[in-house]
């Protein structure tokens, strides 16, 4: 049995790999940048966390990070990803 690809797959999978490398060389850099200000064990806020993507990154360095969020969508992300870790 012979499949075909639709027209155009490869296009948008070379972007999705080129927007993870991306994504992943931007999210080392920022690590790099915090680095030098948070050591672990260390309080910091994040306010207007939005989505947590500082609060992953700091609490990756072993911050323990309080985040304060407005948005109740945003409130409901965060408790999802961070609620059940102890920083």
């Amino acid at each position: 049995m012979m499949r075909f690809l639709p027209q155009g797959w490869s296009k948008r999978y070379d972007a999705s790999l080129k927007r993870s490398a991306g994504a992943a060389r931007q999210r080392a850099a920022m690590a790099a940048f915090y680095r030098r200000f948070f050591r672990p064990g260390e309080l910091c806020f994040d306010v207007g966390a939005n989505r947590g993507n500082r609060t992953a990154i700091l609490a990756d360095l072993g911050a323990r990070v309080i985040c304060i969020e407005p948005q109740p969508s945003c409130v409901r992300e965060l408790r999802k990803r961070f609620g059940r870790n102890a920083n």
